[in-house]
């Protein structure tokens, strides 16, 4: 308890002596520190703007992006004529059927009639 106090005094002191130096500057003094500090921001604004990309090369990436992906997804998706085998084309009109099938209720039985007939 008896460090905290001491601690506190004398950083109350340290931040008093400080103030009181800061308006105790003269004016050449004070002249001379607020040009540092414009500087330093003028710097400081100079070295942000070098980072930050401009607009139109944002735009144009994302553009080269959304084009990419265009591209692969028509790649990906498209699939010619000669790329279905003759041997599904009945398997997709019965699939592609409206009509009510049977097969479909049984097909645990003709599962099994598949493999008797394999093992027979």
């Amino acid at each position: 308890m008896k460090t905290n106090q001491q601690e506190k005094r004398f950083l109350e002191r340290v931040k008093g002596l400080l103030s009181e130096g800061a308006e105790n500057i003269d004016s050449q003094t004070r002249q001379r520190l607020t040009h540092i500090r414009l500087d330093a921001l003028r710097s400081a604004e100079e070295k942000r703007a070098r980072l930050v990309f401009p607009s139109r090369w944002v735009t144009a990436g994302a553009f080269a992006v959304a084009a990419m992906a265009a591209v692969t997804i028509f790649f990906l998706l498209r699939t010619s004529p000669g790329d279905v085998s003759s041997q599904y084309i009945e398997d997709y009109e019965i699939i592609a059927s409206k009509e009510h099938l049977d097969l479909y209720e049984n097909l645990d039985f003709y599962c099994w009639l598949a493999t008797e007939e394999d093992e027979g």
